[in-house]
């Protein structure tokens, strides 16, 4: 039975890593935001991994060796030497906040535990995470806590209750 594993990557490999594999034929995701940077003479919107250094795979456990062969993968996010498979419905929430999410930050899965909410409408309803308000803003952060990262995002208040 297949299931998603979170893989590293080399250092800015992440694209290159996500066209190996899928040539090999082997299904992989990989989240991207917006992002404007600064050049001396512009500003510009670039597309990055959301993630940095990961990388999303759908295997079979037989399949570890056959990813292994592709220069960019290091590894496999592991426990006890074993890798840690992801939650089909976490990489589900992970496709919607890339998709529909704005002013997406990824943060490190350190923030104490906040209000359990839940968002009630717009193209993330029913998407499970905790209040954080941050800067006067509220955003909300949905945990990945086999990567140990977090996704924080910004959203209208309106939309957002506690969940039960």
């Amino acid at each position: 039975m297949k299931k998603w594993y979170a893989c590293y990557t080399k250092p800015r490999a992440e694209k290159a890593t996500q066209l190996r594999l899928n040539r090999s034929g082997i299904t992989c995701y990989l989240p991207l935001r917006k992002e404007r940077r600064r050049w001396s003479d512009r500003l510009k919107t670039i597309t990055v991994p959301l993630f940095t250094s990961y990388i999303f795979v759908n295997i079979e456990e037989h399949e570890f060796n056959k990813t292994r062969i592709e220069g960019e993968l290091v590894g496999f996010i592991s426990f006890g030497g074993k890798p840690v498979s992801i939650p089909e419905n976490q990489i589900e929430t992970i496709k919607l906040i890339a998709i529909n999410a704005e002013d997406v930050e990824v943060v490190p899965s350190n923030i104490l535990p906040g209000e359990k909410i839940q968002i009630t409408g717009g193209a993330l309803i029913g998407v499970l995470g905790e209040l954080v308000r941050h800067q006067g803003n509220h955003k909300v952060l949905v945990r990945l806590a086999e990567i140990g990262q977090g996704v924080l995002f910004t959203i209208d208040k309106n939309m957002i209750a506690l969940a039960i």
